[in-house]
């Protein structure tokens, strides 16, 4: 009489090092045995142990990377190269702290090119951008020649307070309209959302005009 005792195989201990493309490594990295809840997450140095069989097959993720599958066989160590997802970081948009994707931004931030600006044959930046900014309301301060426009950004966001937005031209905030002739602007964006304030404070309570001028570009010929 013969009895059948079915083989099972020992696990054994899978390790090795998860790195990036550049070769540093890549801490709290996850690792999962596809079909399973068992996994674990590398640590500072890209290093991880896990039990598995031969035959099965672990996962590596990573956020910004593409997913890793790997089976395991007869060597107990797997060490892991993982490639940027550059597609997935094209959907992302960074907002100060925070992140929100692309199609979440695109009502409460306004551009207007140079090409725009320099068809109105006015010496004022917001006069150069009446009408051209949904949100954006744009009005005369008095009727003397040279004077500045008042402009609005979500409507009158102060009783007492001032009213005119934070202006940051190449990175330097101005309290109040820098005066910068429209011949002289590259482009300029309109933060009407309250996620300006992550980087500006309460500055940016009545939104935010980033200005950036026209520099030098290099020719080729």
């Amino acid at each position: 009489m013969c009895i059948w005792i079915p083989i099972v195989s020992a696990q054994q201990e899978i390790r090795g090092k998860i790195i990036d493309d550049l070769g540093s490594p890549l801490p709290g990295a996850s690792i999962l045995l596809k079909g399973t809840t068992t996994g674990t997450i590398s640590d500072i140095d890209g290093n991880y142990s896990i039990k598995a069989n031969q035959g099965d097959i672990i996962i590596y993720t990573f956020i910004g990377f593409n997913a890793v599958e790997k089976t395991v066989g007869s060597s107990s160590e797997i060490n892991i190269q993982m490639m940027p997802d550059t597609q997935s970081l094209e959907e992302v948009v960074v907002i100060g702290y925070g992140t929100q994707s692309k199609k979440e931004i695109t009502g409460a931030v306004g551009q207007v090119k140079a090409d725009v600006i320099s068809k109105a044959p006015v010496s004022d930046v917001g006069e150069a951008i009446q009408g051209q900014v949904a949100g954006v309301n744009v009005q005369a301060a008095s009727g003397r020649p040279g004077q500045a426009a008042n402009i609005q950004i979500r409507g009158v966001g102060s009783l007492m307070g001032a009213l005119e937005p934070l202006y940051v031209v190449d990175g330097v905030p101005y309290q109040s309209n820098p005066n910068i002739s429209p011949d002289q602007i590259e482009s300029l964006d309109i933060l009407k959302d309250g996620a300006a304030a992550s980087v500006y404070g309460t500055r940016a309570s009545n939104g935010v005009i980033l200005i950036t001028t026209k520099r030098g570009k290099k020719e080729i010929s």
